[in-house]
């Protein structure tokens, strides 16, 4: 009797862990914060993991940026916020649209616009060549190249140890795809035709296994340090 009583008891204890395993994998995904400004900034920094239950408080003149599993949301202060807003479904399509890569994402043209009217990427994947900086790449055997203004001609170079690639933009074009190898972690300045000084420096991160969902894909590009890409992907999923 005392065997039996003891394989319940471990049987139930094991039926437990599963059902805490279960429960911590549900609510594994938490809220990204992307960005914050204001006397909270350091109390929130961006990376910040926000699980749904939790609440934000925020001081007057705060600003947060979060991205959950609705869409991108900006939280101002004072108050105390839940990360998990209204249903969006629509935010499913425009994720999956703008995260996709290779030569189906080629058809999506223009680009997301802010508040300033600066245009961002209208894609994940695409470096954004006026905006340099560490990129991540889903697919490092071809990459696109974006620039947000095509009015003119334009002409970039990425110079690294030894090797330099010229990019050639004819009026009208923003997007150029070359398959030219880029080696992971190298550091390669961008030149444009007509400045005298850099634009800046570029290196290049590929993902292995890149999350499908937003919340872990923001999560990685911030440990990546892929800050234009993350900035594009927040303002695309942006609940207007």
């Amino acid at each position: 009797m005392l065997g039996l009583g003891k394989r319940k008891f471990e049987g139930a204890a094991a039926a437990l862990a599963l059902v805490a395993s279960l429960g911590t994998a549900a609510t594994a995904r938490a809220a990204i914060v992307v960005s914050s400004s204001g006397p909270s900034a350091a109390k929130y920094p961006v990376g910040t993991k926000v699980e749904d239950s939790e609440r934000i408080t925020l001081q007057a003149g705060d600003s947060v940026t979060v991205i959950e599993k609705q869409g991108t949301r900006e939280l101002k202060g004072p108050g105390r916020f839940r990360v998990d807003g209204p249903t969006a479904t629509a935010k499913n399509t425009t994720f999956a649209i703008f995260s996709q890569s290779r030569q189906s994402s080629r058809a999506i043209v223009g680009g997301t616009r802010l508040g300033e009217g600066a245009r961002l990427s209208p894609n994940l994947w695409y470096v954004d060549l006026d905006r340099p900086g560490n990129y991540c790449l889903s697919d490092p055997d071809e990459i696109t190249f974006w620039r947000a203004d095509e009015k003119a001609p334009a002409r970039y170079t990425l110079a690294g140890a030894g090797t330099a690639q010229t990019l050639t933009f004819a009026k009208g074009a923003s997007m150029i795809a070359t398959d030219t190898p880029i080696a992971t972690g190298a550091e390669y300045t961008v030149y444009r035709d007509g400045e005298d000084a850099p634009v800046g420096t570029a290196k290049f991160v590929v993902l292995e296994d890149a999350p499908q969902e937003a919340e872990g894909l923001a999560d990685m590009l911030i440990a990546n340090g892929c800050m234009a890409q993350l900035k594009a992907m927040s303002n695309a999923l942006a609940v207007r």
